[in-house]
């Protein structure tokens, strides 16, 4: 529980595009494979916080969350998506 209410700070303090990414490339893709139900919980609530992430900072966000869901389906064949450079948040400058 103690990482989702991390998460959820990080919604309402945006993080930059290359944070993100690294939240990304972080979560279990994978997690409603599980058989283990707390497991699949935290997984889909990191992926809620995820996409409110998206939502919140624009197309930016939403592009790279869409980038990673076509690499971790297949779409992408194996390209993995390429980390933003460090920089200051495209909503806030």
């Amino acid at each position: 529980m103690e990482e989702r209410n991390e998460e959820l700070e990080k919604v309402s303090q945006l993080p930059t595009l290359a944070e993100y990414y690294d939240m990304l490339a972080k979560h279990d893709w994978y997690h409603a494979m599980s058989d283990d139900h707390t497991v699949w919980q935290g997984g889909r609530r990191r992926e809620i916080d995820l996409r409110e992430i998206a939502v919140a900072g624009g197309h930016c966000y939403a592009d790279l969350l869409a980038d990673w869901e076509d690499f971790v389906s297949g779409y992408m064949k194996g390209s993995k998506p390429r980390r933003p450079a460090e920089r200051k948040n495209p909503q806030t400058g």
